[in-house]
């Protein structure tokens, strides 16, 4: 599904050909994803996930895999696909247990490159968590050969990392944030006003229930009620956006 081929650029009454660049099209249905340059190499969708899947099987100690997707947008211009990993199961705190998960977006349009982000899913409340960015993101412009992203073992390098994060977010179970921290960090996430409306409304409920409990808003609190909101209030093409730069807002 989604295909993409190259097809050469003309412009003008007499069709003169654009030297150094290509069209990106669906053959099936002639739509155009967009121009690139010559430099440009086509990672079609379903070779992604071939791609990413085998490099799942070079790590079978990580279990059995759920996959959620693939989903596509922009008229299958851009692709979102899932991996989740139940059977290796970390504690964060007092039995909250996560589990990695890695997202895959690929795009023919030239705003998304491919990218592999390395999260996490939280299972009490089902929703996934975003890594800093700048510590687990590989994104590589479709510039080179396909074999060239996949060299490495990418998955057991990244899964070291994860190890890691998850220390740092044992750190933050005890570390409390306050009111002037909070607002700093929703202010930074540049959200519409109905946005950030909804997102302070989703806090405020949650602030009321951890008073009632006797506990203190702590920085793995926010940083989850703010990925619940994201995982569940919005769409998915809005999520990819706003997780990306949670995932930065911690880093």
């Amino acid at each position: 599904m989604y295909k993409a081929e190259e097809r050469l650029v003309s412009f003008g009454a007499d069709n003169q050909l654009a030297e150094g660049y290509k069209a990106v099209v669906n053959p099936e249905t002639n739509k155009l994803y967009s121009i690139h340059t010559k430099q440009y190499t086509i990672l079609e969708h379903d070779q992604v996930i071939e791609q990413i899947t085998n490099e799942i099987g070079k790590n079978p100690e990580y279990g059995a895999f759920q996959q959620k997707g693939p989903l596509y947008y922009k008229d299958g211009a851009r692709m979102e696909t899932t991996f989740t990993f139940p059977e290796v199961s970390i504690p964060i705190g007092k039995g909250d247990l996560v589990n990695p998960q890695v997202q895959v977006l690929n795009g023919y349009d030239g705003n998304w490159g491919l990218h592999i982000l390395f999260g996490a899913y939280r299972v009490v409340c089902k929703n996934g968590l975003t890594i800093g960015e700048k510590v687990l993101q590989i994104h590589k412009r479709h510039t080179r050969q396909i074999g060239d992203f996949f060299s490495k073992n990418i998955l057991a390098e990244e899964m070291h990392q994860f190890s890691i994060q998850t220390k740092i977010w044992e750190s933050w179970v005890n570390k409390k944030i306050d009111q002037e921290e909070m607002d700093k960090k929703i202010e930074s996430l540049h959200l519409a006003k109905k946005r950030e409306g909804e997102l302070r409304a989703e806090i405020e409920i949650s602030t009321g229930e951890i008073v009632e409990g006797q506990e203190a808003m702590t920085q793995w609190i926010f940083f989850n009620i703010l990925c619940q909101y994201i995982t569940h209030r919005l769409t998915n093409y809005q999520r990819i956006d706003l997780s990306r730069r949670i995932g930065g807002m911690f880093s």
